[in-house]
């Protein structure tokens, strides 16, 4: 129903979000305008009413990991979406590339991501007994074998997230 736009900071305050073409009954109604967005993280909570596709609306005072959204439109659909940010493994036969992702899951089953800038960020493998492999700036790994890997991101100002797979099954 809506999506992100893309390359957000991990401390940013504020979203963009893009609002494409709407159908109702299975084709173009035009009833399905208005879109209602309320920021039920926002304080105080704020709603915007967007009357046409394609626009982009901008809500702010929130970080990520932070925002709930109400959205109603004119098709009479009701959905609640909210972020989480999460460090994302790309797993390959002998590699490993991590990256943060600011995910909105939204309670009608769709998922939106976009990936955070990782500038600053120490990444660090480890293997399945947590011994320290390899440390980078990056995100991106060569394994040598087959396993069960953990990849940690410290991320100066907004935390540290961590995720972990099988490579090279």
């Amino acid at each position: 129903m809506f999506q992100q736009e893309p390359l957000a900071q991990c401390d940013g305050t504020s979203i963009s979000i893009f609002t494409p073409s709407r159908e109702c009954n299975g084709g173009f109604d035009p009833d399905s305008w208005p879109f209602e967005v309320t920021c039920l993280s926002c304080s105080p909570a704020t709603t915007t009413s967007i009357d046409s596709a394609d626009v982009s609306i901008v809500f702010n005072g929130s970080q990520p990991g932070n925002w709930i959204f109400g959205i109603e439109d004119g098709c009479e659909d009701k959905m609640l979406c909210r972020d989480s940010v999460l460090l994302h493994l790309k797993t390959l036969c002998n590699s490993v590339e991590a990256k943060l992702i600011d995910r909105f899951i939204c309670d009608n089953g769709s998922v939106s991501d976009r990936y955070l800038s990782m500038e600053n960020g120490f990444f660090t493998l480890l293997d399945g007994n947590d011994n320290v492999l390899s440390t980078n700036s990056t995100g991106i790994f060569q394994v040598a074998d087959s396993g069960y890997y953990k990849v940690i991101l410290l991320m100066p100002d907004c935390g540290t997230y961590e995720a972990a797979g099988n490579i090279g099954y």
